[in-house]
């Protein structure tokens, strides 16, 4: 048994506080991936919306609907 207490101890002094370690890493990697990826879509509402696309897209819709007036009187 004392092989296996002699890994089990070098296990727990060694590999455990690697692997705490890499996985705060990885959860940072990830909050930060996460804050990223929303600041990215904020960015493209913001850009969306000052484009107004459905609106103009509407708007230009409307207009080929609605027969011109000159095309009215003749």
């Amino acid at each position: 048994m004392g092989v296996v207490e002699d890994v089990r101890k070098l296990l727990q002094d060694l590999v455990t506080p690697e692997m705490r370690a890499l996985s705060a890493e990885v959860k940072a990697l990830r909050e930060d991936m996460n804050h990223r990826f929303e600041e990215v879509n904020r960015r493209f509402d913001y850009i969306e919306r000052s484009f107004r696309l459905d609106e103009r897209i509407a708007a230009v819709e409307d207009q080929i609907r609605k027969p011109s007036k000159r095309q009215e009187s003749q």
